[in-house]
């Protein structure tokens, strides 16, 4: 396999293609412009073509220093390569690195390949936000389900 080059991005360098992106993982426009300008940018490249994003952002929760990966995607050409848990492990060591407490990963009740992703990389169900979707300008249809509510997991460090 080439090697894989993460790259840090100021909200400036995010062209189309890679703001379209965070929208696949995450169509509320709003909640990605927010995440955006507050959070730390890193795109994943082989041989400088784009492959996948990620958003990183502070967060404290009960006292602890935590981070929280606001928004992962991969490019539909490279799922289901290893892609995800290479950007996923990349967070869990940033945030080691950076002596965070935790790390959290939000995503839907009905992202099942996430949700068994994320588990089996030491993360465990926290919260569950009701109706955190419903909230979305139009309804989103996975796995042939409704999406109604969200799933925060953490990762104790």
């Amino acid at each position: 396999m080439n090697k894989r080059e993460i790259n840090r991005l100021t909200p400036q360098q995010l062209r189309p293609i890679r703001y379209e992106l965070l929208l696949d993982a995450d169509p509320n426009t709003a909640l990605v412009q927010d995440y955006v300008a507050k959070g730390l940018i890193l795109e994943l490249t082989i041989e400088n073509q784009l492959v996948g994003i990620m958003i990183l952002s502070p967060m404290s929760t009960k006292g602890k220093a935590s981070l929280e990966i606001k928004n992962i995607s991969i490019l539909a050409d490279f799922q289901h390569q290893g892609h995800g848990t290479f950007l996923l492990n990349y967070a869990i060591n940033y945030a080691n690195n950076k002596n965070y407490q935790a790390l959290y990963i939000g995503t839907g009740t009905t992202s099942f390949s996430q949700l068994a992703l994320y588990q089996t990389h030491g993360f465990r169900f926290d919260e569950i936000k009701k109706d955190f979707f419903c909230a979305y300008p139009e309804p989103i249809i996975e796995n042939n389900l409704r999406l109604y509510d969200m799933i925060l997991l953490k990762k104790e460090l």
